[in-house]
């Protein structure tokens, strides 16, 4: 395999691994809201179970948030609950950085970070590339004392923070 299928390979699974956590992030998400809803409804027991499930099941009838915010303001209105759009906006938002906080820790203590470095290779940012004119020269100076150092700048062997990726998901969907 080539180094280009590798790379594919490598990115298709991070892409995998970014959608299951956005997934399991969203999913806690809408039920720590309805948790949150249900108190402000007045609603115990196990009819806060029943009304997570209404919340996940409601967030499958479109693509984004959209669809949890009218069922959750739905809910407040039939009620007679007065709670604004912007509260509820809040709460999704303060409640999803939360679900992202939650999920990336349940992440790096199952080991399931998927970005992680292959142990073997560990010293492969470090190394020189193969064919770099400077790898048997003492000073580091090149084949001529003008040549600048040439290492390899791959973001492959330069990732030093293997949840990086993980972390700039986050911080987007919090955005």
């Amino acid at each position: 395999m080539t180094t280009f299928d590798d790379r594919e390979k490598a990115y298709e699974k991070k892409f995998a691994l970014d959608q299951d956590l956005k997934f399991k992030a969203e999913s806690r998400r809408n039920k720590m809201l309805a948790e949150w809803a249900a108190a402000k409804l007045g609603i115990e027991g196990a009819a806060v179970e029943d009304y997570v499930k209404a919340v996940r099941k409601a967030d499958l009838a479109e693509k984004g948030d959209d669809d949890v915010f009218r069922k959750v303001k739905q809910d407040f209105a039939d009620k007679g609950v007065a709670v604004e759009e912007a509260e509820i906006r809040k709460a999704m938002g303060e409640i999803l950085a939360k679900a992202v906080a939650e999920v990336e820790a349940a992440s790096k203590e199952s080991g399931a970070g998927g970005s992680r470095a292959d142990p073997r290779h560990a010293d492969q940012a470090a190394r020189p590339c193969r064919n770099d004119p400077n790898r048997n020269t003492p000073s580091g100076q090149g084949p001529w004392p003008e040549a600048p150092l040439i290492w390899p700048a791959s973001p492959a062997s330069t990732s030093v923070d293997p949840q990086a990726s993980e972390r700039a998901w986050a911080r987007s969907i919090l955005q």
